[in-house]
């Protein structure tokens, strides 16, 4: 035993055959290529990672942003109570409600494709006071009233996006323009009715 450990011991590549520094030479190379292969692994593993998470954060601007929209003209459609009777609102919603409810439920059918597995509470509340809005039996303040429901749960909805993106939600200041524009949108409508109202015989 000690001759042999001392044989290994006073092995170097000047009194080594050639065939051992060949096949020494060509493990480190094996172990380099390996080295390099895994590298490429991990890198080209991670980009594809990162286009696939771009991918899905752009679907989810895009439903997203559909389905608010199509929210949004639910509330446009619900407008038009204000400062029309029960009678000019009902003619106005039978010729606009089932492209707006269909356009609502096209929305909602592309989000379902990107979003979580559990419809969020986020989402529910979009729908609860958006479909609501469709219902022909409320008074001006009554719609007013679920008009700015539903611009919080849209903002909710927003800022939900938001998060799934990884962003911070949305100030107040935000909200408050929301708002804002809202009461534009009834300023117009108030307008244009008058408008009508004057023109009338």
């Amino acid at each position: 035993m000690p001759l042999v450990l001392f044989r290994l011991m006073d092995f170097t590549t000047a009194t080594a055959p050639a065939w051992f520094v060949v096949v020494i030479a060509g493990v480190f190379t094996l172990l380099g290529a390996v080295t390099t292969i895994a590298g490429s692994w991990r890198n080209e593993k991670s980009r594809f990672n990162r286009e696939v998470k771009h991918k899905y954060n752009e679907q989810v601007v895009e439903y997203g942003a559909q389905y608010i929209a199509a929210a949004m003209s639910i509330r446009e459609l619900a407008l038009k109570r204000i400062n029309h009777t029960h009678d000019q609102f009902m003619e106005v919603l039978a010729d606009e409600m089932t492209g707006v409810f269909d356009a609502f439920q096209k929305a909602r059918e592309e989000w379902i494709l990107v979003s979580p597995a559990k419809t969020s509470a986020e989402e529910k509340k979009l729908i609860e006071t958006s479909t609501v809005l469709l219902v022909p039996v409320f008074n001006e303040v009554e719609i007013s009233r679920l008009i700015n429901e539903q611009t919080s749960a849209i903002g909710d909805f927003r800022n939900m996006i938001r998060k799934i993106r990884g962003l911070k939600p949305l100030r107040i200041a935000s909200e408050r323009a929301l708002v804002n524009e809202l009461s534009d949108d009834v300023m117009k409508i108030i307008v244009d009715y008058n408008a009508r109202q004057k023109i009338t015989p």
